[in-house]
């Protein structure tokens, strides 16, 4: 077994213990793109994707909230990227329990950390 197996086996560990915590949500990561414009409407076509998972909603930790990028209120939501087919970017939106959260930064070694402003 390789080092990064050893690694990805060990994140999902940890993602499966706490998928019982009461902060597990399930998610749907939002893309959309817009492509050529319809000649008729001179509207772009909308293509939509989504991509469901569970996530870990947490709050920031006190020495991380500098009151302007990261504020009191934001959160941050912990994803296994492997249970990903979309990579999350920035214009994407992740929705929780009917809400549409913006994405303000994305960090993704083994696992995503959304930062999701209120």
């Amino acid at each position: 077994m390789s080092l990064q197996d050893t690694i990805n086996a060990g994140v999902a560990q940890a993602f499966s213990a706490a998928a019982s915590l009461d902060n597990s949500v399930a998610c749907t990561l939002i893309r959309v793109t817009n492509s050529e414009y319809d000649p008729d409407t001179m509207r772009p076509y909308n293509t939509t994707e989504n991509d469901a998972f569970t996530g870990i909603l947490v709050r920031y930790k006190r020495k991380e909230i500098d009151g302007k990028s990261i504020k009191h209120e934001d959160q941050k939501l912990l994803i296994q990227a492997s249970e990903l087919t979309l990579p999350p970017e920035l214009e994407d939106e992740v929705q929780i329990a009917g809400v549409r959260w913006d994405i303000k930064d994305v960090k993704t070694p083994n696992s995503a950390i959304l930062h999701l402003p209120n």
